[in-house]
């Protein structure tokens, strides 16, 4: 939708791959920041056991002992703090858009026409 927005609004109705990646670049930026930062502050203030509570579920499903599961969760707790998820998911989220971008662009670029 912002490639199509982008060459829409662009005088000539062209946009070139590398506008294209940055466009993607800054969607996933804006997007990257505003989905953990949500995150971050429902699971730092509000329902504070959130994290750990959804591994817990997934590993009775799974049928591990109890002892191992407390184990486990005692161990990842700390990578598992909503600050570390925070600053993970806005690099998961820029990665995903570059390399989404990447192939959105190859298709959705338009050159603009050679001068000589």
């Amino acid at each position: 939708m912002a490639h199509l927005y982008f060459k829409e609004n662009n005088d000539d109705g062209t946009m070139t791959f590398g506008q294209g990646v940055t466009i993607s670049f800054w969607m996933g930026l804006s997007s990257g920041i505003l989905a953990p930062l949500v995150t971050y502050v429902y699971s730092k203030f509000i329902n504070t056991t959130y994290m750990l509570d959804a591994a817990r579920v997934e590993m009775e499903k799974k049928g591990l002992p109890d002892e191992q599961i407390d184990t486990m969760l005692n161990m990842t707790e700390s990578f598992m703090s909503p600050e570390i998820t925070f600053f993970l998911g806005i690099f998961g989220y820029i990665i995903s858009a570059v390399i989404v971008g990447l192939v959105v662009s190859l298709i959705t670029k338009k050159d603009p026409p050679a001068t000589f």
